[in-house]
């Protein structure tokens, strides 16, 4: 009995009715009050702040529910619902929305969550207080979901969609970009190019290999031009096949090249047994003739 007595749970319990609250309600206001980020970079330094709130709260919910939220203290008002946006929390959302004003950080910490019922919810409740950047977000983090509702909504494609899908590797969101015309300028070819490089996402450029794009990919032993045939998706090694320079229109591998054009496969010479040939800049340059001398001209008697 007396190990059960000063058991630290047991007196815990005891220190928590004290206090007017359950235990579990006040460990969570504990760590709710705890909570320090940086609010000039509020984006980056509240998701891990948030961290431990998750270990916590969910199991307290599940106990206490929305009428648990309705006995928190409004202090901790703010701290509660940013967690419900960065988690999606649908409950949380719903009980703060009306209590606490929803401006840059809110609707990036909702974009931020993926939950695409949470988005909705918010769009509904303030259709005019969402803006561009939130897909710019939702694109950062890959929630193709997030960017549909947004842009089902009205929201405006921000002008570095392209680079920052590109950026992150977001193939799925590029093929969206593609498929539903988000605005694109040929200038920005390079900047998204080398955003998809610094990362060595090639499939990042597959679905916008029409418009000309070559990859340059820095590997630790070489650096490779590569080049994305218009039929097949092979990828190629320009300086490998004999192209120094980006060919113009559409670009087709040696083994696509006959089933386009219609023309046989051309014969290959002893130092061309790679896997393509550089002659393929246009596909009406003209065909070589392998294994036969020039014709000699006669000489006059």
């Amino acid at each position: 009995m007396q190990c059960v007595w000063h058991s630290t749970d047991l007196l815990r319990e005891i220190m928590s009715f004290q206090l007017g609250v359950p235990y579990d309600t006040h460990t969570l206001l504990h760590a709710l009050r705890s909570l320090v980020w940086d609010n000039a970079d509020v984006l980056a330094t509240l998701p891990p702040a948030l961290a431990p709130i998750h270990d916590i709260f969910p199991a307290w919910f599940k106990v206490h529910g929305a009428r648990g939220l309705k006995r928190m203290p409004f202090s901790i008002a703010l701290e509660l619902f940013y967690y419900g946006l960065y988690y999606g929390h649908l409950d949380v959302i719903r009980h703060f929305c009306d209590k606490l004003p929803v401006d840059y950080v809110e609707w990036h910490l909702v974009i931020m969550s993926g939950n695409v019922v949470a988005v909705k919810f918010l769009l509904d409740a303030y259709p005019d207080g969402c803006f561009f950047q939130t897909i710019e977000r939702a694109i950062e983090h890959g929630h193709l979901g997030v960017v549909r509702a947004l842009r089902a909504h009205g929201v405006p494609w921000p002008a570095t969609a392209w680079k920052v899908a590109s950026q992150h590797g977001r193939a799925d969101i590029a093929s969206y970009l593609d498929a539903y015309k988000c605005p694109w300028h040929e200038h920005w070819r390079g900047e998204v190019a080398e955003a998809a490089a610094e990362g060595g996402h090639v499939d990042v450029l597959r679905p916008v290999r029409k418009r000309g794009l070559i990859l340059k990919l820095t590997k630790p032993l070489d650096h490779a031009m590569l080049i994305l045939c218009d039929n097949c998706d092979g990828e190629f090694s320009m300086p490998h096949i004999g192209l120094d320079a980006v060919p113009r229109g559409a670009w087709f591998c040696r083994h696509c090249r006959p089933q386009i054009t219609g023309a046989l496969p051309e014969p290959l010479t002893d130092d061309d047994d790679d896997d393509d040939d550089g002659d393929n800049a246009s596909l009406g340059s003209k065909k070589r003739h392998v294994g036969s001398e020039s014709p000699k001209k006669k000489r006059r008697v």
